[in-house]
């Protein structure tokens, strides 16, 4: 069996020059075609490209005020490659494949791994710092109790790039806002009293925040960058009011600052991230 990270090309060679093929998960065919060989006399396919798809590490549907383990049973999967002759399909080869596309980080499939990349240690009363292991043949988080004394109104639970899932709490100043969608009509009126010729019947409301990191370390600055703003799936905790909200990064980039390129200043980030829920008021 050939094991991977998701992010790392995974190539099959065909010894046929036209060979019809198919790959299997779990019993079921989720992808099936047919591969040709190229002017250098070479037939060959990319895996990872087809397999991707169908792996999902998520925290989505999960309830994250619970100490308890999450088994992410989308993580890891084994995938079946097939050829097909006459009409018996043969296997040729199975892919493990990890939802992990943090290259500089190697993954050893003979022992378990930690995934999770915390920034810091840095948290507050009430919150929980998150430890996700691959055991081989599959991927377990589990939040710890870590209260500390820390201060800070928002805190992020976010994927990193490896697969692992961390906590940053914010220390700086950090800031709410709601973006406003508004429709709007016009109608007849009676200007002889109050009646409405024009009014909006729907607004759409979607909060937004400015994080700010409070001041990080070289190394902790590289994590941030790296880890944090790059991540696709954040929860926002509001201590302030009590809730967990799931958020969108709106940032399209960063910088891995370093104190020599920050005129020997401490570092700290500002993060924009907006709701990926709304309020439709009418």
């Amino acid at each position: 069996m050939t094991k991977n990270p998701i992010y790392k090309d995974t190539y099959y060679t065909f010894s046929a020059d036209d060979t019809r093929f198919r790959i299997t998960v779990d019993g079921s065919s989720i992808y099936e075609g047919r591969s040709k060989a190229k002017p250098n006399g070479t037939n060959t396919i990319n895996i990872n490209r087809i397999c991707a798809n169908y792996l999902k590490d998520t925290m989505e549907g999960i309830n994250l005020t619970l100490l308890q383990s999450t088994v992410h049973l989308d993580a890891y999967k084994e995938f079946v490659l097939q050829t097909l002759t006459g009409n018996t399909w043969s296997t040729v080869e199975t892919f493990g494949f990890l939802w992990d596309y943090d290259k500089y980080t190697a993954i050893n499939f003979s022992t378990a791994n930690t995934l999770s990349h915390p920034v810091n240690s840095h948290y507050r009363q009430g919150m929980y710092r998150y430890e996700t292991v691959f055991t081989g043949s599959q991927v377990v988080t589990t939040p710890y109790s870590a209260d500390t004394n820390n201060c800070g109104d928002y805190a992020l639970i976010y994927r990193n790039l490896a697969g692992g899932w961390d906590s940053f709490l914010f220390e700086g100043k950090c800031k709410r806002l709601d973006d406003y969608s508004t429709s709007e009509m016009k109608k007849d009126y009676n200007n002889n009293n109050n009646e409405f010729g024009r009014y909006t019947y729907l607004n759409s409301i979607t909060g937004r925040w400015e994080l700010n990191s409070g001041y990080l370390k070289e190394d902790e600055s590289k994590v941030f960058a790296r880890h944090l703003v790059s991540s696709t799936e954040c929860y926002l905790i509001d201590f302030a009011n009590s809730e967990i909200v799931p958020v969108v990064i709106t940032d399209k980039s960063t910088d891995y600052k370093r104190y020599l390129d920050n005129d020997n200043y401490l570092i700290n980030y500002t993060l924009n991230i907006e709701s990926s829920q709304n309020i439709s008021v009418f």
